[in-house]
């Protein structure tokens, strides 16, 4: 049965998502996997996000080529809708710790300047840029 506030979404809007993560949000992702033990889902789900991202350019039919035998294929319509919603987990919850991570940087920063410890704050501030290189989103991570 399927559940009302589930998405369903097409195979190009899916594909659209796996393409545009960065390693961090992939990072999340097969992290959440490893953390499901024993569970063929988590298998068949990151299996089904690589076949995605063998892809550049959408190509429906070679996707399902693809994905030709397995389990994925015979229940289409929720692997999608699962894959589409560990996702946009993946993306929430690494997002939320880059957020996080600079937060606590800049956390950091204000103590060391309200004790007085001016000269260690470059040290932490490089480490900021470092972190906001490393994320694809330098201007916003500033903020």
């Amino acid at each position: 049965m399927r559940s009302r506030y589930r998405i369903y979404p097409s195979l190009e809007q899916l594909h659209e998502m796996a393409l545009v993560l960065d390693r961090f949000e992939i990072q999340e992702l097969k992290s959440n996997a490893r953390n499901i033990d024993g569970n063929i889902e988590a298998l068949s789900y990151i299996s089904f996000f690589n076949v995605l991202r063998e892809f550049p350019k959408f190509d429906g039919k070679g996707i399902k080529r693809a994905l030709e035998g397995s389990s994925t294929l015979s229940r289409f319509s929720d692997s999608k809708s699962y894959l589409y919603h560990k996702l946009l987990d993946a993306i929430q919850n690494a997002n939320s710790n880059r957020s996080s991570d600079i937060s606590d940087i800049y956390a950091q920063i204000t103590i060391l300047v309200n004790k007085g410890l001016h000269n260690q704050v470059p040290t932490l501030y490089a480490k900021a840029l470092e972190f906001a290189k490393d994320c694809e989103d330098f201007e916003e991570v500033l903020k």
